[in-house]
């Protein structure tokens, strides 16, 4: 594990601790003290200095705090070194990037709105509200706003049936264009209703003038039978 950093303390510690808990699961740490011992040692100078402070503050029939009741009080310090006022108005800015996931898109927010004080009433809300404000798509948008009491597993379900459908109908269409590139339609050059293209030999008995019909309007054309006439 490395030290705890100091730019952005409220995230770096979130971070930082489940790193140091997954640790202690890995290698099988269960006692308060080796606990204690490893998050001192490793979280750096800074860190075992902010426990020390805390430390009188922690009730406790134990001349030692447990492992549990310091990780809250160290959570409790560092979520006040946020600004929620702005941290809130980071979370009203973001919005569903082009070609950005709903799913994708939920995950920014939640991990954002972590950071705003909300309860799991209040975040889902919000989390909500952003959707239906900032996602990229006019048809999710009015989907959202037919639902009288929209979750966010709601509407999670509805955009992934619009953007499978989206991604499905692109990929038949990019298929038929592909298709209709080498497609060439063609109309009779003279004037029939079995749709057979003619071709015209002209003699020099013939009389060089045929009917055709262009865009279905009949048209006299003199055909070149390509025998130089002599003087």
């Amino acid at each position: 594990m490395t030290e705890l950093e100091e730019t952005d303390l409220t995230q770096a510690w979130t971070d930082w601790i489940e790193h140091a808990e997954d640790a202690f699961i890995a290698f099988n740490i269960t006692e308060d003290a080796k606990r204690l011992a490893l998050i001192r040692f490793y979280g750096g100078k800074k860190l075992k200095e902010i426990m020390k402070t805390l430390h009188p503050a922690i009730p406790t029939d134990k001349k030692e705090p447990t492992y549990k009741t310091m990780r809250i009080a160290l959570d409790e310090y560092f979520s006040e070194k946020t600004n929620k006022v702005f941290e809130r108005h980071k979370f009203r800015m973001l919005a569903q990037e082009v070609g950005e996931s709903t799913h994708n898109y939920v995950t920014r927010l939640r991990t954002q709105g972590a950071k705003c004080n909300f309860d799991n009433y209040n975040l889902d809300q919000a989390i909500i509200d952003q959707l239906t404000e900032k996602c990229t798509s006019h048809k999710m948008r009015r989907a959202y706003l037919k639902e009288t009491d929209i979750t966010v597993q709601k509407a999670l379900q509805i955009a992934y049936t619009y953007e499978s459908t989206e991604a499905q109908a692109c990929q038949m269409e990019q298929g038929e264009e592909g298709t209709n590139v080498n497609k060439v339609s063609s109309k009779s050059t003279k004037e029939s209703d079995d749709g057979h293209t003619y071709v015209f030999r002209v003699t020099s008995d013939d009389t060089a003038e045929e009917k055709v019909m262009i865009e279905d309007v009949p048209v006299r054309m003199l055909i070149d039978s390509g025998k130089r006439q002599s003087n």
